[in-house]
């Protein structure tokens, strides 16, 4: 099993902005090249699934991941602006 690692948060930022683009970039591109990445995939022996399952997939991991790298902007003991929390 790979051991954690721990990133600055300026690289985090990074990494969150370059997977977002390229998850971006899949959602929009052509289905041509949706095709020739899922015939890729598959020759990468990713799975027996489907290349445009394989895609799907893909695209799904990133998206995941760029959520993950979001940074934490709240703590549980503090509201953010504007919320509907605490007394009225």
């Amino acid at each position: 099993m790979n051991e954690p690692t721990t990133l600055h948060p300026d690289q985090a930022e990074e990494l969150r902005r370059l997977l977002g683009t390229v998850e971006d970039w899949l959602l929009h591109t052509s289905f041509e090249v949706r095709d020739d990445l899922g015939a890729f995939l598959t020759g990468l022996g990713w799975s027996g699934a489907e290349p445009q399952q394989l895609v799907t997939w893909l695209i799904d991991a990133l998206g995941e991941q760029t959520i993950v790298l979001r940074p934490n902007t709240t703590s549980p003991n503090t509201s953010s602006p504007g919320s509907k929390t605490g007394p009225a």
